[in-house]
């Protein structure tokens, strides 16, 4: 008997360790989406200056004669950074929804040992 309550206290005590490492994960992945949010303000910013930038370069050509050709590319990179923001967001998302479920079902386990 004394084997058993022994290895069901080991269990408990792995148990609740891999919660507080599971939750972690969980904390981890807040402050990555803590960081996404800074990344995605400052894309919607860096969006109206380029905007205001070529609105700027155009009436400078106009008015020295001087034709200015912008690379398609440029137009569309801030679209592309929105739609990676999104899906990293949603990877977040998915982490710590997981990340919850986790915690719930080794916390259940901890409690049935």
């Amino acid at each position: 008997m004394t084997y058993a309550r022994e290895a069901a206290k080991r269990t408990a005590d792995t148990s609740k360790k891999a919660a507080r490492q599971v939750k972690s994960l969980g904390e981890s992945a807040q402050l990555m989406g803590n960081a996404l949010l800074l990344v995605q303000r400052n894309t919607e910013e860096l969006h109206l200056i380029a905007g205001n930038a070529s609105i700027e370069a155009a009436r400078f050509a106009e008015s020295s004669g001087c034709s200015v050709r912008w690379p398609i590319q440029s137009n569309n990179w801030p679209n592309e950074s929105q739609v990676a923001v999104r899906q990293i967001q949603s990877v977040i998302e998915n982490t710590q929804r997981e990340t919850s479920r986790v915690v719930a079902a080794i916390e259940d386990v901890t409690g049935e040992v």
